[in-house]
């Protein structure tokens, strides 16, 4: 059978129109689908589990959801250190029960009122995450678990700043660390007159005052924002990724990808075909 791997580094991928068309056609023609739902933010998976199972219905056959928990599950780890994961005391906190929502929600209280832990369940009462808060009301950690309720992945925050990821195996042992890092960005955009671009979300466009072109029909625009770098540390072996494409490469790796074909979010081809240069990508 024919195969095809579409590989999903978010969860606004599985929203677009052009990654829903490409499944769509391939499950018309019987290729045997793999989603693998590569998100670093982890509280991304289920969430994008839920959302392709209600824009694909006709996926349940032909589709195949993969997580890197699941592809890592039984990957060598290390122990957690004390320092790696906040492990909050329930014992003696007020428990809120919330069914007015789809799903079930335990919010704890302490003793001034205040929350700071909530779990979401799924429809089983299977645990899908836990949220632990400052007692500012920020985020702190967030604690997300499998379809069998196991803890496969811890998230820390800095602020409202998602610092690191951390995935787990099914023994609960550290396998990888993604390491978040925030970095100037710098982007120049020469258009004609009559262009309409889309910009994108967050980035800040101004004259370019210090153009050299003369050319009346064009005009040149510089963009500021701020850009999200990812290193990876894998555990079994001690290795280091400097960025998430070469981290991509890896796992591609460590599946069995030969004859299928590789697609790839269009908005993360040009960052990954340094890192796959064997590879033929169809984007969506």
């Amino acid at each position: 059978m024919k195969k095809a791997i579409f590989l999903v580094p978010t969860i606004a991928g599985i929203r677009k129109a052009t990654f829903l068309s490409e499944v769509n056609l391939l499950i018309q023609q019987k290729f045997e689908i793999v989603v693998l739902l590569a998100m670093t933010n982890f509280d991304d998976v289920w969430q994008a589990r839920r959302l392709f199972s209600h824009l694909v219905p006709n996926g349940k056959q032909s589709v195949r959801l993969l997580s890197l928990a699941e592809i890592y599950s039984d990957y060598q780890g290390v122990d957690l250190q004390s320092d790696d994961f906040l492990d909050m005391d329930f014992d003696g906190l007020e428990k809120h029960d919330n069914h007015s929502t789809k799903n079930h929600k335990i919010t704890f209280i302490d003793q001034y009122a205040r929350p700071v832990a909530e779990t979401l369940f799924d429809a089983d009462d299977r645990p899908i995450h836990t949220i632990l808060m400052s007692k500012e009301g920020e985020i702190k950690q967030v604690n997300n678990y499998d379809q069998n309720g196991d803890l496969f992945g811890i998230e820390k925050y800095e602020g409202s700043f998602l610092s690191e990821s951390l995935l787990l195996n099914k023994s609960e042992k550290l396998v990888f660390r993604f390491i978040n890092y925030k970095q100037p960005l710098r982007v120049t955009y020469t258009v004609g007159n009559s262009a309409s671009i889309e910009i994108p979300e967050g980035l800040n466009l101004e004259d370019d005052d210090n153009s050299k072109s003369n050319d009346n029909l064009v005009k040149t625009y510089q963009g500021s924002n701020r850009s999200i770098r990812t290193s990876v540390i894998e555990y079994q072996h001690y290795t280091r990724f400097n960025n998430v494409y070469s981290f991509y490469h890896h796992v591609i790796s460590d599946l069995n990808t030969k004859g299928a074909r590789l697609y790839l979010d269009m908005q993360y081809t040009v960052g990954a075909l340094k890192h796959l240069p064997r590879e033929i990508i169809f984007n969506y």
